[in-house]
């Protein structure tokens, strides 16, 4: 979804410029050449990332990575429900994204299907193109200048960025961008089309305007086609007739691209950024969690490499804070809070004495998996730090982290809130009452 939200930013950014600066030009081939290039670039542009490992391949953070905190007693684990809440409306989103992607390659079907029973019925006062496929009445009025029109259609392939901004439509259903963009295509055609089959005469001009507003009134199918007497567009087709040629001094405006794109991809490096941070939990909610699937591949596929490189390099002492892969809970992080919760037992002194606020504490995820160092930063006494460095003693083994293709060493921070629910049993209560 990032990737998603940073093309239609980049779509928004490149339609504003033209829409500012080039939409009322007479570079119609400029215009065609940007509107293809900027929808290429809106797609290639969030896929670059800048990473910092490629810079710092193996650099020692001596840091530690805050995790959420998790929660025991009467409240809910905080980070669950945070967790299930980000996913549940993730999944929403999802589903009504898929929906209407749906529906608009239906659409594009049934526009298709018109299409190619307009070209085979080629009706009565008929002007249009798709790709080399010219239908055009003999006995329409002005035919010879219609077929010239369409001509150039056919011959400077217009029907291909036609079928790229109908994908474009597809993939960004939601933003009406996508629909201007379409349209400023159409409408460039028809304006090179036009330049090209029109002398620069006024007399020449004035009677293909009266040609042009002949079939004002006429029905517009829903077609892919090139349409001639497209009503929707007449209007600016015969004020552009009319437009003076543009003076070159209006490219300049292009220095004023550069800096916008520079700023956006800085956001959007930085947003990467972020979302690296938060995937590594950095005093957020987080969720390392990986496929399960992927990450027994991933281990497997990189023990070999793992085992020569720890020959040339000794890194057991090495902690980082951001790694390629992070290290995952088996089910995810999710999974992990919730083991949390289900294994931590208060103690009886704690509960005789009513003791409530948050732990902190600190452990390192080993390459094999395992959980050492594990410390208490913060205690509550009355055995609460105890009882948790031997719930995290009892953890199952995790998916450890990778970093330029070897398993290392990762050190986080974990918050435990500990709220002593009314009437609550101590771990020895729980094992009486059990017996």
């Amino acid at each position: 979804m990032n990737y998603l939200l940073w093309i239609n930013i980049y779509l928004i950014v490149f339609y504003t410029f033209y829409w500012i600066f080039l939409r009322n030009t007479t570079f119609f081939q400029l215009r065609r050449f940007y509107l293809l290039t900027a929808t290429l670039c809106s797609f290639i542009l969030p896929s670059i990332t800048f990473d910092r490992s490629f810079v710092e391949p193996m650099q020692e953070t001596g840091g530690t990575v805050m995790l959420a905190a998790a929660t025991i007693g009467q409240q809910m684990n905080l980070a669950v429900e945070t967790t299930q809440q980000n996913r549940s409306a993730s999944d929403v989103l999802a589903v009504l994204y898929l929906v209407g992607l749906l529906g608009s390659l239906t659409w594009l079907t049934a526009r298709s299907i018109i299409t190619r029973n307009a070209i085979r019925k080629n009706d009565k006062q008929s002007a249009f193109s798709f790709f080399n496929r010219i239908v055009v009445d003999p006995k329409i009025e002005g035919y010879d200048q219609i077929l010239a029109h369409e001509r150039v259609h056919a011959n400077e392939l217009h029907s291909i960025d036609v079928l790229l901004f109908e994908m474009i439509k597809i993939v960004n259903w939601f933003n009406p961008i996508s629909y201007l963009m379409t349209r400023s295509a159409k409408l460039n055609h028809e304006y090179i089309a036009d330049q090209k089959s029109v002398s620069t005469s006024s007399e020449d001009r004035i009677a293909y305007a009266h040609l042009l507003l002949s079939k004002a009134l006429a029905t517009d199918l829903p077609t892919l086609t090139n349409n001639f007497f497209n009503k929707s567009i007449l209007k600016p087709r015969i004020a552009m007739l009319f437009k003076d040629r543009s003076k070159k001094t209006t490219l300049t405006s292009f220095g004023l691209l550069l800096p916008a794109l520079a700023l956006i991809v800085a956001c959007q490096s930085s947003s990467n950024d972020d979302s690296a941070q938060e995937d590594t939990a950095t005093n957020t909610t987080i969720d390392l969690s990986q496929d399960s699937n992927s990450s027994d591949e991933s281990s497997t596929a990189l023990a070999n490499s793992d085992e020569e490189t720890d020959t040339v390099m000794d890194d057991r002492e090495l902690l980082f804070t951001e790694t390629e892969i992070p290290p995952s809970f088996k089910g995810g992080m999710e999974a992990f809070y919730q083991y949390v919760a289900d294994n931590y037992d208060y103690p009886a002194a704690a509960v005789e004495k009513g003791v409530k606020g948050r732990m902190i504490l600190q452990f390192v995820v080993e390459k094999d998996g395992s959980l050492t160092n594990i410390e208490v930063l913060r205690d509550l006494k009355h055995g609460t730090g105890e009882e948790a460095i031997r719930m995290l003693k009892n953890s199952p083994k995790w998916e450890p982290a990778i970093q330029n293709g070897r398993k290392v060493r990762i050190q986080f921070t974990l918050p435990i809130q500990l709220n002593l629910a009314a009437g609550a049993e101590s771990a020895d209560e729980k094992a009486m009452n059990n017996g």
